[in-house]
């Protein structure tokens, strides 16, 4: 039997959907550029326009090092052909992205690569070839070496932009445009109110959107101020683990 509400509103009423984690998307447009964000992304442009050949990015965990190497990889050309997305636990070759036409390489991961002087040889070729690239990876670039002094001395000469952790605004614009992937109306009150109480990191922001779109989905209402404190304190109270990719990712 349908109750009085239901009947008010024509019929059953409809289930809330979670949409969950969306799709990774590496557009200009996307990339979420406010406070240090922002500054990391005109170093990036201005690099584009120097004539430098590498490019250091570092940061965080989920800071938007990925991200920013996307956007370089757009600004020269079509992925593929003028330009290539790599990984660092992936054997490079050199030549064949040259046959491809390629003028710049991003390279992910720097941090994971398994042999470091893999790594070394890549980068004199690609000096030699005249590519250039940006290289990527958590933590300081000397800590990607992992003793390599060869490596290391590469890596602190090149041109550095850091993703550094996000201010409170950095930090309000991420869980707005979290809430937004999900397809979440949230009011400017309740990000407020997450942003001033969650720790200054980009995990914190991706890991209580997430807990509030549960508890949101579970019990098939909105996200409210209370709902937001809730999914804090549920936050607070769980066992931490390793480090999740961040909005910027």
């Amino acid at each position: 039997m349908t109750d009085a509400s239901d009947a008010e509103q024509g019929g059953a009423r409809q289930p809330r959907l979670s949409f969950g984690d969306p799709p990774a998307d590496f557009r200009r447009q996307a990339f979420v550029a406010v406070d240090a964000a922002a500054d990391a992304l005109s170093f990036a442009d201005a690099w584009i326009k120097s004539d430098a050949g590498f490019l250091a990015i570092c940061g965080p965990d989920g800071s938007g090092k990925t991200h920013l190497g996307r956007i370089l990889c757009a600004e020269f050309g079509e992925p593929g052909a003028d330009a290539d997305c790599l990984t660092a636990s992936a054997p490079v070759d050199v030549v064949a992205l040259l046959d491809k036409g390629a003028r710049f390489v991003f390279v992910d991961d720097a941090h994971c690569a398994p042999k470091p002087q893999d790594l070394v040889d890549f980068l004199i070729a690609a000096a030699a070839a005249g590519l250039r690239v940006a290289v990527a990876g958590a933590g300081a670039p000397a800590d990607w070496a992992r003793g390599l002094k060869d490596l290391e001395t590469r890596l602190e000469a090149m041109p550095r932009v850091t993703m550094a952790p996000p201010g409170e605004a950095l930090l309000q614009a991420l869980i707005a445009k979290l809430f937004q992937d999900r397809q979440l109306d949230v009011s400017a009150d309740v990000v407020r109110y997450a942003a001033e109480r969650l720790p200054r990191r980009f995990d914190a922001a991706r890991a209580f959107v997430a807990a509030a779109d549960g508890m949101a989905n579970e019990r098939q209402g909105p996200v409210t101020k209370a709902l937001a404190r809730q999914a804090i304190e549920a936050l607070a109270e769980a066992p931490t683990g390793g480090d999740a990719p961040g909005v910027n990712s």
